[in-house]
């Protein structure tokens, strides 16, 4: 089983890449070949959530899960409000393969999710970017955004 940290991720993979891989899971989705049930979300400590979400590709041969925690008063302690992992099970014998820090993932991932979508749906000789909220999340929208089209100006 390995483990990979947010270095270890942003070392190995690359927008493209993510853009093309999230494009096939988006297909495969639609295709009906993939089992995501709803998300569960546990509440706890009064406003905390776990939020658990399952998935699995008979396909691809992989099996998923992805836990979020929401904690608000977080920060009053100097944490962050968001934390998650996923763990990537074996298919075949469900042995854990790998357990990811959720924070990199989700950006490159959400952000994917939007180049596809602008890939398929701007158009091509987009030149001005403008995103509507800020942090990582918008870091990861622009980074994909940037991967499909020209950008040449990011209003935020």
């Amino acid at each position: 089983m390995r483990y990979l940290n947010e270095e270890t991720q942003a070392e190995l993979l690359n927008m493209e890449e993510v853009i093309d891989r999230v494009g096939q899971a988006l297909k495969a989705f639609s295709e009906g070949k993939t089992k995501t049930p709803l998300r569960h979300v546990l509440p706890f400590n009064k406003h905390n959530r776990y939020l658990v979400m399952p998935a699995l590709s008979d396909e691809l041969k992989i099996v998923g899960l992805k836990t979020v925690s929401f904690a608000p008063d977080n920060p009053k302690n100097g944490k962050a409000i968001i934390s998650g992992s996923v763990i990537l099970s074996d298919y075949e014998t469900g042995e854990t393969l790998a357990v990811l820090d959720g924070g990199y993932l989700t950006k490159i991932r959400t952000g994917a999710i939007s180049g596809v979508a602008t890939k398929y749906l701007s158009r091509k000789d987009a030149k001005v970017l403008c995103v509507i909220g800020a942090g990582i999340q918008a870091e990861g929208l622009i980074e994909a955004m940037m991967a499909v089209r020209d950008i040449e100006v990011v209003h935020f």
